[in-house]
């Protein structure tokens, strides 16, 4: 029979699950995370795992869901502060916020780990066009001196571009990475400023 929580009990184990994963998954990577390892670290058997989750997949979907909408939160906290943006402040902003290789999941993450991920995810989880231009509304309705009229998909393929190459570097010249982000991100610059 499997244990009995109360809605405080579940949300707080989901709660420390997801910060215990993304903890595991920045440390050793995805695939080096153990769901046995997980349930033990917060004190639960690895089948009640699953009343939680209901894959691992899952669970890496809802950690990088998570991580994303922290960051976004944040932002919206300091639009709210300041009322809006120029795009010099976007971009600073942006780059520290999602170029952290100690917070951002993206720079564990395998082309391995994305093939397993789309074997086994809703492609709509993996890939949502309606989410990303979302983002893109959020993070350009407040900001200044950006041009009008943009294609929001090209602005959503250049962070995935970034990480394709993440996931690849093991093909790439890894020293020169930080170099080709630093011109994806100037020809992103200069694709949306006015």
């Amino acid at each position: 029979m499997p244990p009995i929580f109360s809605e405080e009990e579940k949300e707080q184990i989901r709660r420390r699950l997801l910060e215990k994963a993304s903890e595991q998954m920045l440390e050793k990577g995805i695939k080096n995370t153990k769901i046995s390892e997980l349930a033990k670290m917060v004190g639960i058997g690895k089948g009640t795992f699953y009343h939680f989750f209901s894959s691992k997949e899952m669970l890496v979907m809802e950690v990088m869901s998570q991580w994303r909408r922290e960051k976004l939160d944040a932002f919206q906290q300091l639009l709210s502060k300041k009322g809006t943006m120029t795009i010099d402040e976007l971009f600073e902003w942006y780059q520290s916020a999602f170029f952290n290789p100690q917070e951002n999941l993206i720079y564990k993450m395998t082309a391995e780990d994305e093939e397993w991920l789309k074997k086994t995810v809703p492609s709509e989880l993996m890939y949502n066009q309606e989410r990303d231009e979302q983002v893109i509304h959020i993070l350009l309705d407040h900001t200044t001196g950006i041009k009008e009229n943009l294609d929001y998909g090209v602005i959503a393929n250049f962070p995935k571009i970034m990480a394709y190459a993440l996931e690849n570097k093991d093909m790439m010249n890894e020293k020169a990475l930080k170099e080709n982000f630093r011109l994806i991100m100037k020809a992103l610059y200069e694709y949306v400023k006015a």
